[in-house]
C-alpha cells in the first residue's frame, strides 16, 4: 500500500502481522529487520543465527544479530524457507519509527528473484522467478 507518499508491504513472523514494512533495495543483506522492543519478544533460536557486521546510518561499528524464527516469516507472498529475523539497530529503528513503519525489508528474501512494485492504485508488491524453495503465502494480496 501507499500512505504518506511511502510504499509499505506487508509480512508476518509467526503470529505478528505487519502491515508497514519499508521494502528497502540497500539493505541487500538483510531480509527484515525489526526494532529489538518487538525482536525480543519473539520466538527464536540465535545459535545458528547469522550476524552481519557492518555500519550503521550514521556511520557507527555495528554488529547486526538474528533468530531463526520457530513460526514461519512471510514477507509480501513468500513464505521464507529460511526464517531469518534481524534485529534493528538503535539508528535504523529510529528512522523507521520517523516513517511510521514497523520494520524494514531488504533484498537477501529475494535473491534471483525479481521484484514487483506497482505503483497504480491499489499499489502491489509482487515476486516473480522464485528459483529456491519459498513458497507463495495463499490468499495473499500484495
Amino acid at each position: 500500500s501507499v500512505s504518506n507518499n511511502t510504499f509499505y508491504i506487508t509480512g508476518s513472523v509467526g503470529s505478528k502481522k505487519f502491515h508497514h514494512l519499508l521494502f528497502d533495495t540497500g539493505s541487500s543483506l538483510f531480509t527484515i529487520q525489526i526494532p529489538p522492543v518487538i525482536w525480543d519478544n519473539m520466538d527464536g533460536d540465535t545459535t545458528d543465527a547469522p550476524a552481519i557486521l557492518g555500519k550503521t546510518y550514521d556511520g557507527k561499528s555495528s554488529v547486526i544479530i538474528s533468530k531463526i524464527m520457530k513460526d514461519g516469516v512471510t514477507i509480501g507472498p513468500l513464505i521464507l524457507s529460511r526464517p531469518v529475523v534481524y534485529q534493528s539497530s538503535d539508528t535504523l529503528t529510529a528512522i523507521i519509527a520517523n516513517r511510521g513503519a514497523d520494520g524494514l525489508v531488504g533484498n537477501a528474501a529475494f535473491f534471483r528473484n525479481a521484484v514487483i512494485l506497482d505503483l497504480r492504485n491499489p499499489a502491489r508488491f509482487g515476486v516473480l522467478n522464485d528459483v529456491f524453495d519459498n513458497k507463495h503465502a495463499p490468499n495473499s494480496s500484495d
